[in-house]
């Protein structure tokens, strides 16, 4: 496929990429091309890109097409991918959204999750946009782009994953890395309309990545399906060629418990509780059984895990703050400062708690296979910096970056203001393929995941 030729529009997910792909319906310079178009259409008012690599995409581009032609099958080749900037890649610099340069951090290398994408062939378009360390708000006085949600732009697109989110939902992108301490994958997911994944803590390698707190940090894949998570996964956790996959969704026996009852406030949007009980009527009309549940020790878990976060990125940090205080963001000073009032008897009892609770919810999951919750009980607010806002007290992703276990976020719905809602659904540790094929089966059933903003539906 020599001739040049422009798409009118680009795959909206990513299997139907792959599968045009190797059907050579189109090539990987086409593809590229009309994502890197795509960019320079709809990302002045989106700010979801902070570094392009359209030069080295498309060098990468043509010989996915060569390996193409020649019969290869690597299970992204020539797809193009975006990675969030505090994830390393050999190309660019990674900035991590701040003025504060750590060599270290900030070395030209491939962290091992994109070596991952590159050996199965992915395309590398650039760097996303994202919270200063994955901590602090959007500071329209630094050098970086600030991100705009493209459902409506006057509103937040979440957390530190934001580029990434906006990316997927735009189709600026056919898939995106991000990372999630306390809900950085999820909430802009929420926000933004998107699928994402918080895999089992270790199962993807988090080398290569920017810390923020050692013993929370995940990478996990975004993209527009559970089906487009569930590839990436498989290429972040090395999973082994020819990992089959169900084509059938039949639930029958599936035990479902429904997690919603605490988490509600007098201000929670109606739609995220629509949300909640038309996930569990889908499901059920699979044949799952669903119940209610109630999560061990809810407040205690949250608490442990800010704690942790705190704690642990203060430890990270606390050397450059000392050096290059005026360096970093406001929000971000504050938000790391706070680390150093947690105590050592603070930061271990929230350990024990952490340990209790993942103890406390083998109990659980040996009465269900899945858990459904909200994401965030309202739809994106107005722009606010995440610390500072009343939006915190309903986001209830923090509970899972205490544990192990991997969630994987979904579109449930959209508010009155036509904002996307978002749904989790949770597994037990090492369960991650159970809770795809899950969440594939809801997609099948549903199609909030497929509504494009109207901004970028062009």
């Amino acid at each position: 496929m020599n001739g040049q030729r422009v798409l009118n529009h680009v795959p909206w997910t990513l299997a139907d990429a792959v599968g045009r792909l190797r059907r050579r319906e189109l090539s990987s310079v086409e593809l590229t091309r009309a994502y890197l178009d795509r960019i320079d259409r709809f990302d002045g008012r989106l700010g979801a890109y902070v570094t392009r690599l359209d030069d080295d995409a498309l060098a990468a581009a043509d010989t996915a097409d060569r390996a193409l032609d020649a019969g290869g099958r690597g299970r992204l080749l020539g797809v193009p991918i975006a990675i969030k900037d505090i994830i390393a890649t050999r190309e660019a610099n990674t900035w991590s959204n701040s003025e504060v340069d750590r060599p270290e951090w900030t070395a030209r290398r491939d962290a091992q999750a994109v070596a991952r994408l590159r050996s199965a062939g992915a395309v590398i378009l650039g760097k996303l946009t994202t919270n200063e360390y994955a901590l602090g708000g959007p500071d329209p006085g630094k050098r970086f782009p600030v991100p705009h949600n493209p459902w409506n732009v006057g509103r937040t697109a979440g957390g530190s994953s934001s580029g990434s989110a906006i990316a997927v939902a735009a189709g600026l992108c056919a898939g995106a890395l991000g990372t999630d301490t306390g809900g950085s994958v999820r909430v802009p997911c929420a926000f933004n309309g998107v699928t994402g994944l918080l895999p089992t803590f270790g199962r993807v390698p988090a080398d290569g990545v920017v810390p923020l707190a050692w013993s929370m940090d995940r990478v996990g894949p975004m993209a527009r399906t559970a089906q487009d998570c569930a590839v990436l996964t498989d290429v972040l956790t090395a999973a082994p060629a020819g990992t089959e996959r169900p084509s059938t969704y039949d639930l029958t026996g599936l035990r479902v418990g429904i997690v919603n009852a605490t988490l509600a406030t007098t201000d929670t949007d109606p739609a995220a509780v629509a949300a909640m009980d038309t996930a569990g009527a889908v499901l059920a009309g699979r044949g799952a059984q669903v119940s209610a549940v109630t999560l061990p020790r809810y407040d205690q878990t949250v608490a442990a895990a800010v704690l942790s976060l705190f704690g642990e990125a203060f430890d990270a940090h606390r050397d450059l703050l000392a050096d290059h205080w005026g360096e970093y963001g406001r929000e971000t000073r504050l938000a790391l400062v706070r680390g150093a009032f947690v105590s050592a008897a603070d930061y271990t009892r929230a350990q024990r708690v952490r340990a209790l609770v993942q103890r406390e919810l083998a109990d659980v999951f040996a009465r269900v296979d899945v858990l459904i919750m909200p994401t965030v009980t309202i739809g994106a607010p107005e722009r606010a910096g995440l610390f500072e806002s009343d939006v915190l007290r309903h986001v209830h992703t923090f509970y899972w970056n205490a544990v192990s276990n991997p969630v994987l976020a979904a579109p449930g719905g959209f508010t009155a203001e036509r904002m996307p809602i978002g749904l989790q659904f949770v597994a037990a540790p090492f369960q991650d393929d159970l809770l795809l094929a899950v969440g594939q089966a809801f997609q099948s059933m549903s199609d909030h995941h497929l509504a494009v903003p109207a901004e970028v539906a062009v």
